[in-house]
């Protein structure tokens, strides 16, 4: 009997994770559009996504980083994370592309996910 992992328990049902061959195929003029209310702020040169988490206590700090670290690894989708306790800042975009994808859209909705079960 196989253990759940971390990111099970947080998304059970999730969806199969686009990989970088499937993301190249990507339509460049794909319309990505970040939710109004989200903290994720939208970047240039290149294109991206970016936000920064601040988690105070040192414990859950290592926590959030290393379940952020199982959701790149599952999704296969990696970010930019620069860690200076006690941020996280979080850099997000489809490489392949040099922009902003609905993959990236999907992370960050996740990381978002992750960050408010710390709160």
């Amino acid at each position: 009997m196989n253990k759940p992992t971390l990111m099970d328990l947080y998304f059970p049902s999730s969806s199969p994770s686009v990989s970088l061959t499937e993301a190249s195929t990507i339509p460049k003029e794909l319309p990505v559009e970040v939710k109004d209310k989200s903290k994720w702020k939208f970047k240039e040169d290149p294109e991206r996504l970016l936000r920064i988490y601040r988690l105070p206590k040192e414990k859950e700090f290592k926590y959030f980083v290393q379940d952020l670290l199982e959701l790149q690894d599952e999704e296969g989708h990696h970010a930019r994370i620069t860690l200076q306790y006690p941020q996280v800042k979080i850099e997000l975009w489809t490489h392949d592309l040099k922009q902003v994808t609905e993959s990236d859209i999907q992370w960050a909705e996740k990381a978002d996910k992750i960050y408010n079960g710390y709160k």
